[in-house]
């Protein structure tokens, strides 16, 4: 009897085996759980390696792929997402090493290793040496940086009138070159987000919804290292181009005046204007306030909480922007008209926010800007609510950065017959114009 049963039971469990027991669903494995069982069989982001040649990804190394197929019509698409994997740590790669600039003291002359850096450390329009020297006050001209190689390996040479600031000089170039390291970093993981959101919507339409949720968890990663060596480069151009600037003064050069944001288009967003990728699927375009402008409100903050009488914000010209226009200086106008700021033109890159304004009745210095001619110009002899003209084209322009006279710079007795036999002024200053008077004569007689 005993060995009927043992043989029953026996017969039970190879069936229990065979046909094991359905879990009720409130106990089944939650999808997140799969989710991250299958990322963790990914390449983490230690291991993943990116590097900024361009935007062609070569592969070195192992190689993890996955594809998704999908058709649209009677074209057969197929997708394939990349990465290369290196067994090494992400700050031994992706760390901008400062070693690649070293200094001779011996001979005044600062080395970057490199290959084609002559053009982006000078910039254009010579943007980037003149900041240098902005700050350094040490005169950098073009022929004094040369191509050379050194131990065999291609480099630029600066060299130096004299040793002179040459430690701050070395700072100012790294601050530029981590800038533009960290800025083609982030434009890679840009470019793998986008892959992997692509994949994510291919798989979903394959009803392959765990894979869709893998690819999106993959691309809110790289979404996050975008944003992080983003924060990376924009901290590193505002400290290039913001070094021993005062709080009345912000520089946005290097700076994102938009983040743009993709999203596949759903029937609300009919009237949008949508961008059909090669597969047939519409995504919508978004577009938000960059870092330009974060860092432009808060510093209009903190210039209001420390009484600046002003905010100049130099915007750039556009002269090394794509297709030679300005991205940042409508964004910062639009931003400044929708938070009702009143802000002047001080030149074609530079605005003027002014928080305090001049109430003297006696005459000023003054800094005015002619649009239509592209012409600046500072006046001493200048009144608040008084246009000048220009000389070349006659147009009203009115003053800003209205600022007392500087003691020490009173027109001595010699020079007054001088000032006052001038016509310019007269003809040209709206004051002059309406007394019909030199407003010059009453403010020189007091001397």
């Amino acid at each position: 009897m005993g060995s009927i049963w043992r043989s029953v039971l026996g017969w039970l469990g190879w069936q229990q085996e065979q046909e094991p027991q359905r879990i009720p669903r409130e106990q089944e494995r939650p999808i997140n759980t799969y989710r991250q069982e299958r990322v963790s069989q990914q390449p983490t982001f230690a291991n993943i390696v990116v590097r900024p040649a361009g935007r062609n990804h070569e592969s070195t190394g192992q190689r993890q792929e996955s594809r998704v197929s999908t058709t649209n019509g009677s074209h057969h698409i197929e997708k394939h997402v990349s990465m290369k994997v290196e067994g090494s740590d992400e700050s031994q790669y992706k760390t901008f090493d400062e070693s690649g600039v070293q200094i001779n003291r011996h001979s005044n002359q600062i080395v970057f290793y490199g290959n084609n850096l002559i053009s982006f450390l000078i910039g254009s329009g010579r943007i980037n040496l003149e900041n240098v020297e902005r700050v350094t006050k040490v005169e950098l001209k073009r022929h004094y940086l040369s191509e050379s190689i050194r131990d065999g390996i291609a480099c630029v040479v600066l060299q130096l009138p004299g040793p002179e600031n040459i430690n701050i000089v070395r700072e100012m170039f790294v601050f530029l070159l981590k800038g533009d390291h960290y800025r083609k970093q982030a434009y890679e993981f840009n470019d793998q987000s986008i892959e992997f959101a692509k994949s994510a919507q291919y798989s979903y339409k394959m009803n392959q919804h765990r894979d869709a949720q893998v690819y999106s968890a993959r691309k809110t990663d790289y979404q996050n290292l975008y944003r992080s060596y983003s924060e990376k480069a924009k901290n590193n151009y505002f400290a290039f181009y913001n070094k021993n600037r005062g709080r009345d003064t912000i520089d946005l050069h290097g700076l994102h005046a938009y983040w743009s944001h993709s999203k596949q288009k759903t029937e609300q967003d009919y009237h949008r204007n949508v961008v059909q990728h090669d597969d047939g699927s519409e995504w919508i375009e978004e577009k938000t306030y960059g870092e330009a402008i974060e860092v432009l409100e808060a510093r209009i903050k903190d210039a209001q909480a420390h009484r600046e009488k002003w905010l100049e914000i130099i915007v750039g010209a556009g002269n090394h922007s794509r297709g030679q226009q300005q991205a940042i200086r409508p964004a910062a106008e639009k931003y400044l008209r929708e938070k009702n700021f009143h802000f002047d033109v001080v030149n074609k890159g530079s605005l003027l926010i002014t928080f305090i304004e001049y109430t003297g009745r006696q005459p000023c210095s003054a800094s005015f800007y002619c649009q239509k001619c592209n012409k600046p110009w500072d006046n001493r002899y200048s009144w608040a609510g008084y246009y000048q003209k220009c000389y070349k084209c006659s147009k009203e322009c009115f003053p800003f950065k209205l600022r007392l006279q500087e003691e020490g710079r009173k027109p001595s007795s010699r020079n007054r017959d001088h000032f006052l036999n001038l016509p310019d002024h007269r003809e040209l200053c709206g004051k002059c114009i309406q007394d019909g008077v030199d407003c010059r004569r009453e403010f020189t007689h007091n001397y």
